[in-house]
């Protein structure tokens, strides 16, 4: 059971709901998945399950050392929270999926998307790609290919999405509730909410203390790993939730050879890079299974879970934190000299991230890319972190002065405007 009395999830998403339904209809559209919006259409099709000739490259796999490693085995189970899953994606039949519906309304949402139906979209079955396409000689593979793991990387799925892309935040912490109630290790949130300030932030319940203590709960006391996407904005700073909460990995994009991509957010949240610009996986249209170039944060997104669970799947002993952070540690250096809000750490490397855990055990010997709770990297970025939760306390004080009863007659403040 992951679900206690008050103060528990159960708690924080009664809280999160506020007395009505998770999906209340003026919450539906909070959240969105963030696709690139030019995506190179299907190169390669199956069709009628014909063969392509060759394996085609997905670049991520190099570029995180992803063939430079295989599973252990511990048991770790992914979960992509997300718009479902066309599980018969002839390069995903052998992951074998499995998962939760989700009832929206009047509807019901299956996971495992087909032909059959009307319900499909490409994104969740790209980001499954990306982290279990199978190695053989045709299609992609991924980072943690099903021939390769055996039964050590599981593949679970739940609807954090509409079939429209769009989404509450009661749809998404109810999908990550049913993803941890099954015991999932790392769920993969490619969806958020962007907005521009903390100010503007709670004003639009983009953040929420409610979902920050949920998260933080999910992470330091639960002991699951939770990654997001950093979000689309072509560069801008933005922030964008959940991936700017404290406890959750935030993830930008980097192109083939490793430089920032063109379409990824920047901001003091940015964690950790994985390979996003225009990245190969599995793609079905609601017709034929095929491939599909896609572009985002959201690809990047899947890399890092991808990684994060083959490296933990072969030091099981080490923590959930103690993965995140030997991840932050080995990372590639990109742009300044150590953390900057451009690359984060730089790009996660999953074979020296487990070969530093082999060597120096699952603390690194004392070495710490972030200390255990908060995000910010050493030096310059503790300042930044040191705003971040000022202007908070700033935004939440403001909020309870607003609506707190008057104690006496009222005092003008000669710094505020009218």
């Amino acid at each position: 059971a992951h679900a206690d009395a008050d103060g528990s999830p159960a708690g924080f998403l009664r809280g999160l709901q506020g007395g009505r339904s998770a999906d209340a209809k003026d919450e539906s559209d909070r959240l969105q998945s963030y696709p690139a919006d030019d995506p190179r259409l299907l190169i390669e099709r199956f069709g009628g399950l014909r063969r392509v000739l060759a394996q085609m490259i997905n670049q991520g796999v190099k570029l995180h050392q992803a063939d430079q490693i295989v599973p252990g085995e511990g048991k770790v189970k992914v979960c992509v929270c997300d718009s479902g899953v066309a599980a018969d994606h002839p390069e995903l039949i052998k992951a074998d999926c499995h998962g939760e519906d989700m009832r929206y309304g009047n509807g019901r949402f299956k996971w495992k998307v087909k032909a059959s139906t009307d319900e499909y979209d490409i994104h969740g079955t790209h980001l499954a790609g990306t982290i279990f396409a199978t190695d053989d000689d045709f299609g992609i593979r991924g980072i943690v290919p099903r021939s390769s793991n055996a039964d050590h990387v599981e593949c679970f799925v739940t609807r954090g999405l509409r079939d429209d892309g769009r989404g509450s935040f009661g749809m998404m912490a109810r999908a990550v509730e049913d993803c941890v109630d099954n015991d999932s290790d790392v769920v993969l949130l490619s969806l958020g909410c962007p907005c521009d300030t903390h100010e503007e932030c709670r004003r639009t319940r983009c953040y929420t203390d409610v979902m920050n203590d949920y998260f933080s709960e999910l992470v330091y006391q639960r002991g699951v790993m939770v990654i997001a996407a950093a979000g689309n904005t072509y560069r801008d700073t933005k922030l964008f939730y959940p991936a700017s909460y404290r406890a959750v990995v935030s993830v930008g994009a980097v192109d083939d050879y490793g430089f920032l991509g063109g379409i990824s957010n920047v901001n003091d949240n940015v964690e950790i890079m994985g390979h996003g610009e225009y990245a190969m996986s599995t793609a079905f249209n609601g017709r034929e299974y095929g491939f599909m170039k896609m572009r985002g944060t959201s690809m990047a997104a899947a890399q890092i879970a991808g990684i994060c669970a083959v490296v933990w799947s072969r030091h099981r002993h080490c923590t959930n934190e103690q993965i995140r952070n030997a991840v932050l540690y080995t990372a590639l250096d990109k742009g300044d000299p150590g953390c900057d809000r451009m690359y984060g750490h730089g790009i996660a490397r999953a074979r020296d991230a487990s070969d530093a855990l082999e060597e120096w055990g699952c603390d690194l010997d004392g070495r710490w890319a972030v200390s255990p709770t908060p995000r910010a990297c050493d030096g310059e970025r503790n300042k930044d972190a040191e705003d971040f939760e000022k202007a908070e306390k700033d935004a939440r004080a403001r909020e309870e002065d607003a609506t707190a009863p008057p104690t006496g007659g009222p005092t003008a403040d000669p710094t505020e405007g009218p």
